[in-house]
């Protein structure tokens, strides 16, 4: 605002003794741009894969300072939306509140921290990795309700993370590690999906929360850090256009102790039986130096024998230069 010596002289424009809205704007965006680069606040944060400078607030409530939240004032020209990370001090953030566009001069938002990395299987076996923040919240309904019980959860997280393509699709059911102890870890399972409350037009947060479960050595897999492990499976590709390769024929379950054969047969395009094809058997499992084998050419025997394997499956497949051209999930199965 101008300085003026009198009060509305009749002898200027009223509109002149302000700045126009330009103006104002102009004003802020320059001095911003000096806070941001040269005040103790300015930081480099990179947002979507782009680094630009921006500054950085802590709390000034004495009783939140050292929290793990921090404010963010980004120039207007960044793209930043609820739900993306960002990486500041080396660790990865997460914007987890709206993003408020100030006068058209600068955007802010808060991050916080996040605390653990994520894993799941998707669909096609695909393990999936997000960095998520955390609550705890035994104190909240897990959401399920049984013969008009409602059963509370004993330890319970609050969790946030993006919404995407592959989170929006998490399920009640799905388990997850969240430990840092991997010996001796804990597994929880998603009891109360909420995909709707911090998204708006398809961007933003998705919202879980999570019970304590058991954890299941057979299916809960150490080694990818993911419950309920299964192997992926590659898509099934014919090796060229003139050679299709037909179904494997043998039980889709196999009985602990006991040996099964299985057996693949060719044809080409035309179902002309062909008999001198190169290709490989080969079993895709976490347990696949446990599983016996016997092959002579186009059949295979298999049998395990031991019994932490009950309950657990394995594919076999086969290969024509490298190729997977066909295959099937087999089930170990108890003897009863």
């Amino acid at each position: 605002m101008k300085l003026r010596d009198e009060w509305m002289p009749t002898n200027d424009d009223v509109k002149d003794l302000f700045y126009s809205r330009e103006e104002t704007i102009a004003e802020v965006v320059e001095n911003f741009d000096i806070r941001r680069k040269y005040s103790a606040e300015g930081e480099e944060l990179t947002i979507n894969n782009v680094t630009d400078w921006c500054l950085v607030q802590t709390s000034s409530n004495p009783l939140k300072e050292l929290d793990d939240i921090r404010k963010i004032h980004c120039p207007i020209t960044m793209d930043v939306q609820r739900g993306n990370y960002v990486v500041y001090e080396n660790d990865i953030w997460l914007i987890d509140s709206n993003v408020v566009n100030v006068g058209n001069a600068y955007l802010s938002a808060r991050i916080n921290r996040c605390s653990y990395r994520l894993k799941w299987q998707n669909v096609n076996g695909d393990i999936i990795e997000r960095d998520i923040v955390s609550y705890n919240a035994s104190a909240y309904n897990n959401g399920i309700a049984g013969n008009n019980v409602i059963k509370i959860g004993t330890d319970q997280l609050m969790i946030f993370l993006p919404y995407d393509e592959e989170t929006k699709l998490l399920k009640r059911g799905r388990k997850f590690f969240i430990d840092n102890n991997m010996e001796d870890p804990m597994t929880y399972e998603l009891t109360r999906p909420d995909r709707t409350t911090y998204v708006f037009n398809g961007v933003g947060c998705i919202n879980l929360l999570v019970t304590e479960c058991a954890y299941t050595p057979k299916s809960d897999d150490l080694k990818y850090e993911v419950c309920d492990y299964f192997p992926a499976s590659p898509s099934v590709n014919p090796p060229d256009e003139t050679l299709v390769l037909s179904s494997i024929k043998g039980s889709k379950t196999l009985k602990i102790g006991y040996s099964r054969t299985y057996t693949v047969s060719f044809t080409d395009s035309e179902g002309i039986k062909i008999s001198d094809v190169d290709f490989d058997w080969v079993i895709k499992s976490t347990f696949s130096d446990k599983i016996l084998q016997e092959t002579d050419h186009n059949t295979i025997k298999l049998q395990v024998k031991d019994e932490d394997c009950i309950g657990s499956s394995f594919l076999l497949q086969v290969l024509i230069r490298g190729i997977v051209s066909s295959e099937i999930s087999i089930m170990i199965m108890d003897i009863y």
